[in-house]
């Protein structure tokens, strides 16, 4: 016999279909152990995050016409529109007993389609004000934490600072994806106007820049230059 499948017992399942590890996956590693805390939680992870009660595929197709005893429905939790695609089609293709919570980092307006899964869901969290004003309704605004066990200032700020081996006595940063919607753009040209008048300070960008984004990339570059 097999292992017994988390999903038999679990009441929401978080997909993480994407198999970079980008924003959306260190939220679902972050958050899902403080879920678990009070409810069973199971995940459908393409992005090999490691966690604990991770379900197989075929695990849909085996338990999930079986909620767990005292319950109707499970909860199907996803961050992109693929998440949100491979569970509308379990219901409403497999008819099997779902509802659907999304949330919504974006601060862009989708496309129509994208617009029509979303407003096929029963519940829509949106990170932020702004990430709400581009959606057709939203549930509930809850933004982002930040775990404080893992990201708090450093007991000496300067030597934290030295140990880098960057220039100056202060840095200030920005962290993410590099290309237009990011607003790294907005962050080089502030920086450019700013340090030449605060030596003591030096900028840093970090982030993946994909091939489509090469000459917005480059274009950074020539400004700093």
């Amino acid at each position: 016999m097999g292992r017994p499948s988390p999903l038999r017992d679990a009441t929401v399942l978080v997909a993480n279909l994407h198999p970079r590890f980008a924003g959306v996956a260190a939220t679902v590693l972050a958050l899902v152990p403080r879920q678990r805390e009070t409810r069973g939680v199971a995940v459908l992870d393409l992005g090999k995050l490691g966690l604990a009660d991770t379900v197989r595929p075929l695990d849909l197709l085996r338990f999930g016409w079986r909620p767990p005893a005292g319950c109707r429905q499970r909860v199907w939790h996803g961050r992109r529109s693929l998440d949100l695609a491979v569970g509308l089609l379990l219901k409403y293709a497999l008819r099997q007993p779902w509802k659907f919570v999304f949330t919504s980092p974006s601060p862009r307006r989708h496309g129509f389609f994208w617009r029509w899964m979303i407003n096929r869901t029963d519940a829509v969290i949106a990170v932020s004000e702004n990430a709400a004003s581009f959606l057709d309704w939203h549930t509930v605004i809850i933004p982002h934490g930040v775990d404080t066990d893992a990201f708090h200032p450093p007991a000496d700020k300067r030597a934290a600072w030295a140990e880098t081996g960057l220039p100056g006595k202060y840095g200030v940063g920005i962290f993410g994806r590099i290309r237009p919607g990011k607003g790294t753009d907005l962050f080089v040209d502030a920086m450019c106007e700013l340090l030449p008048r605060h030596p003591d300070f030096t900028a840093v960008l970090t982030g993946l820049c994909k091939p489509a984004h090469q000459r917005f990339q480059a274009a950074l570059k020539e400004r700093i230059r």
